[in-house]
């Protein structure tokens, strides 16, 4: 993992705690080549959340969406 990444993976796992409706606790980021990939068990809600955060991010190329979508209670 380069230095860029690491500071990637920094600021989108830092949005993704910051963002409202997104457990970051749930959610493993990756990144590769500016490429983030995003794991874990999530709502519909904090999906789409998710995405958006991490696309918004400076640095990020692309979004790897390998999030699996639970029923909320």
């Amino acid at each position: 993992m380069t230095f860029q990444d690491m500071t990637i993976t920094a600021k989108v796992k830092a949005a993704l705690a910051q963002a409202e409706d997104v457990s970051a606790m749930d959610i493993d980021v990756n990144v590769k080549n500016g490429v983030v990939t995003l794991k874990g068990n999530v709502s519909r809600d904090a999906h789409d959340r998710a995405i958006q955060v991490a696309r918004g991010v400076d640095g990020v190329v692309s979004v790897e969406d390998n999030l699996n979508i639970t029923s909320s209670a």
